[in-house]
């Protein structure tokens, strides 16, 4: 997946290419995570989008291992970051 100047038109070929790769980075995390499909492609799109991703739940869902199988995937640049949660400040 190379980087496109905006307004650029993309060659069929390379259309073809690239969404051969996303589907192989989509069928990759499936591979780990089973049963959340539309959770790994939405997840795969916002970062391609160059978004931030946001995954809340409650616990024992699978949203660390949907964050490492991404962050092990060959051939992407992501890296997941853990944030602390906000402390309540008790009135």
């Amino acid at each position: 997946m190379e980087n496109q100047k905006a307004g650029q038109l993309l060659s069929a070929e390379t259309v073809r290419q690239d969404c051969g790769q996303i589907m192989a980075i989509i069928r990759n995390i499936e591979s780990v995570i089973r049963g959340k499909g539309t959770q790994v492609s939405l997840c795969v799109l916002c970062l391609l989008a160059e978004g931030h991703v946001l995954i809340e739940d409650i616990p024992g869902v699978g949203k660390t291992s949907l964050v490492s199988a991404l962050a092990r995937t060959p051939s992407t640049p992501w890296a997941p970051t853990s944030c602390p949660r906000p402390r309540s400040t008790g009135s």
